[in-house]
């Protein structure tokens, strides 16, 4: 069986009846798409976490190994989709109507399971990070970011969080702030 979490799913399992009289020395949990994987560290163990996943749907098998070597893949579980939302679409900056403002948009994405709860903006000045505008709500589609210098060069980063945890990072284009 798979639980999702964040960028990551747990997945439990029953040792099978018989390891062909060599006692199991490992799992190997294979994700599908993608082929994230994790090994356990002993044949005792019949839960590990895969990381790694992105949003989408997965399904996952198991492999036993002993000193026979691997056995055939477990029947995969039914499909789940790692609990954190997916990376907001199409992010933009442009100048905004004073100086010192920039008017982001972005399209809101999957939740993947979860409600959205709230996004996090964060201006950059070159490569320094200005300090992160957390905006509640699910449906926001931008915002207007204040406060910024006047004749600067922005990129913005943008992503969501619902009750699992933050989604990967967007970022804008750069634009030159009046």
């Amino acid at each position: 069986s798979a639980t999702p979490g964040n960028a990551k799913a747990t997945i439990t399992w029953t040792a099978p009846a018989s390891n062909g009289g060599t006692p199991i020395s490992t799992y190997t949990v294979t994700a599908a798409p993608g082929g994230a994987s994790a090994t356990t560290l002993d044949g005792g163990t019949t839960t590990i976490d895969v990381a790694g996943l992105n949003g989408t749907a997965y399904t996952f098998t198991v492999v036993a190994t002993n000193a026979a070597g691997d056995s055939a893949a477990s029947t995969a579980s039914s499909a789940i989709t790692d609990g954190s939302p997916a990376a907001p679409g199409s992010p933009s900056a442009a100048a905004g109507g004073g100086v010192g403002q920039a008017n982001l948009t972005w399209t809101v994405p999957a939740d993947n399971g979860s409600p959205i709860v709230s996004y996090t903006v964060t201006p950059y000045d070159g490569t320094t990070a200005g300090t992160p505008i957390v905006l509640p709500g699910a449906a926001l589609t931008g915002t207007t970011v204040t406060g910024l210098t006047s004749g600067h060069t922005y990129t913005f980063t943008v992503f969501a969080t619902n009750g699992n945890g933050a989604g990967p990072v967007a970022t804008t284009n750069a634009e030159t702030v009046s």
